[in-house]
């Protein structure tokens, strides 16, 4: 992400191609509202980059998710969360069936709002419905997120947990 010096944070792009010299940066996708920040990128073996960013401005925050091709095609950006609820801190993994993961903290609603951590994986091509992932300590925040699978397709994630008196990395 950079500043446009004027308003706000787009997400930058510039790429290399071979031994030659990397591209002037261009804005991939010019932030419309508010902020586009905390870019996360996931290069498939089909040379397909995945990517995932927050975009808006606090505390309301949505998780966009768009894909560039080997041959340089770029998807359009996809709203990934479209709530009134905060989300921040997206990461993007895919497995070796080809499956998309994409991870982020945000809000959990009322009675007892606070941060927990959020999961989409796509089946087929459609994203299914986004999942809360389970916290040790319920009212406490979760966030930073980040997520891998193995060979077996097993999905890992990990983030950081406060439990009232100290923070601790979870993996489920």
């Amino acid at each position: 992400s950079q500043y446009d010096g004027a308003t706000q944070y787009n997400v930058m792009y510039s790429q290399r191609i071979g031994g030659g010299a990397f591209s002037a940066p261009a804005a991939i996708f010019p932030a419309a509202v508010g902020h586009s920040r905390n870019a996360h990128v996931f290069l498939d073996t089909a040379g397909t980059l995945h990517m995932v960013w927050e975009q808006g401005t606090t505390p309301n925050r949505e998780i966009y998710y768009a894909t560039r091709t080997s041959g340089g095609t770029i998807s359009a950006a996809s709203n990934m969360t479209n709530t009134s609820d905060d989300e921040a801190n997206p990461r993007v993994h895919v497995d070796g069936t080809g499956r998309i993961h994409i991870v982020w903290e945000g809000s959990t609603p009322p009675p007892s709002p606070t941060t927990a951590i959020f999961y989409r994986r796509t089946q087929g091509s459609i994203f299914l419905a986004a999942t809360i992932l389970p916290k040790l300590a319920g009212n406490q925040p979760a966030e930073m997120p980040d997520i891998c699978t193995d060979i077996g397709s097993r999905i890992y994630v990990f983030w950081a947990e406060a439990d009232g008196s100290s923070r601790n990395i979870r993996m489920v």
